[in-house]
């Protein structure tokens, strides 16, 4: 598998896990991050989340520019 195909699938991944949060906090979940679910109660958790995961996926995609040949 190349480069590309690995960051889209961490990125499928990573809104897949921030679309199943949001259903299981509507169920009546929690967040077990504690950092995130503190985040969550200043902000709407959908934003939260947004912030979260986009900072991942930036944070990848910087570090696999660098490692990738």
């Amino acid at each position: 598998m190349t480069t590309h195909a690995w960051f889209a699938a961490f990125v499928v991944v990573n809104i897949l896990d921030a679309a199943l949060t949001l259903w299981a906090l509507r169920a009546g979940g929690t967040e077990a991050n504690p950092l995130i679910r503190a985040l969550m109660r200043r902000v709407h958790p959908a934003l939260a989340l947004a912030g979260i995961k986009g900072a991942y996926i930036v944070a990848v995609a910087i570090w696999l520019g660098d490692i990738a040949p």
